[in-house]
This record gives structure tokens, C-alpha cells and sequence, in this order.
């Protein structure tokens, strides 16, 4: 019985401990320079639209590289990701950093252009039933 446990216990780490090197990835530097540089290989190696968008990724890294030095503040940095990123335009892509409300690539949901558009009553008025429902929140069930 002592024999297949340790056989067991045996296979199963020699199945689990090769999936650890590259599930635990090292942590990327945390100077400015090094996240600049992470952040920017990150999207050139992952983002897959940047012709779709109009967007020279390696003209933005030209652009934004030279403004990011050791002493760059995290609010500069942040600053300076945000208007690296602002021509991508996309929805999908957010940059979230402590005490900033989160930043939204894409301008319409960024800026809030569509809230002046929306009009509850002309909803309720044009498109609803005149027995429509709402759940309590205030969202629409007909």
C-alpha cells in the first residue's frame, strides 16, 4: 500500500512540476523605463490590429520612448502610456492604475459621447410597449 502511494504521488508531481516553470512567470521590472518597454512588447507581440487601427506601432514607441527616463513619475508615465495607446481607439483596450479612474482606449466610451444621445423617454415613448416592465433597476424588460 506504502509502495502505491509513493509510486502515485511520484507521477503525479512528475506531471504537475515541469507545468510550474512556465506557469509562474517572472515579474517584470517596476522602473519606467522597463514598463514602458514591457508594455509596448506586450501589445506588439499580442495585439493583432494595428494595420486595421492605422496604427505604426513603432512609430509610437519612437515617439513615446524618448519621454520615459528613470526619474519619469508614475503619473508622467501614466500620461505618456495613455497617449501611446489613445490611437488604437479600441474598446478592448483599458489601462487600469491605483487611485486613476480607469482609462478606456476607444473615445466614444472614453469621452462619453453616446450619454447625451440616450433618451429614456424617447425609449420608453418609441420603442416600448405601453405595458412594458422594468425590473426594479430601472432596466427594460418587455
Amino acid at each position: 500500500m506504502k509502495t502505491t502511494f509513493q509510486i502515485t504521488l511520484f507521477s503525479a508531481l512528475l506531471f504537475i512540476l515541469p507545468g510550474c516553470s512556465t506557469f509562474f512567470e517572472a515579474e517584470p521590472a517596476s522602473d519606467p523605463e522597463a514598463m514602458f518597454d514591457n508594455l509596448w512588447t506586450t501589445f506588439d507581440r499580442d495585439y493583432a490590429v494595428f494595420e486595421e487601427r492605422g496604427v505604426n506601432w513603432q512609430q509610437q514607441y519612437d515617439t513615446y520612448r524618448t519621454q520615459v527616463n528613470a526619474s519619469t513619475s508614475d503619473d508622467e508615465l501614466y500620461n505618456i502610456f495613455t497617449q501611446m495607446l489613445a490611437p488604437l481607439d479600441d474598446g478592448h483596450v483599458t489601462l487600469v492604475a491605483p487611485n486613476k479612474e480607469i482609462w478606456i482606449s476607444n473615445t466614444i466610451r472614453r469621452e462619453k459621447i453616446d450619454d447625451e444621445l440616450f433618451s429614456p423617454n424617447v425609449i420608453k415613448s418609441q420603442y416600448l410597449e405601453v405595458d412594458y416592465q422594468t425590473d426594479g433597476e430601472h432596466n427594460f424588460i418587455y
